[in-house]
């Protein structure tokens, strides 16, 4: 699923910007026209950056047609791309009012020592490493990028803590 094509025009933060490629491992290279200026960001980066979270949303619908097929790994993975987006842009994992706590005014460090809290809650532990893997991955490639496809669902070691 890719909703960015090389050649599209899209607009960031009042300018417009070219996608001129797209790596192997998904970040997208963009060039302005008018000034011939060049950046480079990942899938949820741009998908922010241009407005278009809703697409990010279609990639969480998706995975979740996967777990209605007894996919343990899209369920995980569909629950953990609700939590890494109020992360990155303050939306609450229900879709109802943001939550003070994940105000994004507030230092990174602040609001993953929260979640981090809050997951372990839920019953799905992880270390701070993890957890920045997973945003990462998110921004990255949307939900897709948190499914675990080593064999075996494992919601978090711990480990890393």
């Amino acid at each position: 699923m890719n909703f960015f094509r090389v050649g599209l025009l899209v607009e960031i933060e009042e300018e417009e910007w070219r996608i001129t490629t797209i790596s192997s491992k998904g970040i997208y290279g963009l060039r302005n026209d008018l000034t011939g200026a060049a950046i480079s960001m990942g899938f949820g980066e741009l998908t922010l950056a241009t407005g278009r979270t809703p697409q990010l949303d279609d990639s969480i619908r998706s995975l979740g047609s996967l777990s209605a097929a007894k996919n343990p790994s899209a369920a995980r993975a569909c629950l953990l791309a609700d939590h890494m987006r109020e992360l990155v842009d303050g939306t609450p994992p229900d879709g109802g009012e943001p939550r003070p706590q994940y105000d994004l005014s507030l230092t990174k460090a602040q609001r993953y020592q929260t979640k981090l809290e809050e997951l372990k809650s839920l019953g799905i532990p992880m270390g701070d490493r993890t957890l920045r893997r997973h945003v990462s991955g998110y921004l990255k490639g949307g939900a897709a990028e948190l499914l675990d496809v080593r064999g075996h669902d494992v919601i978090g070691t711990g480990r890393d803590a």
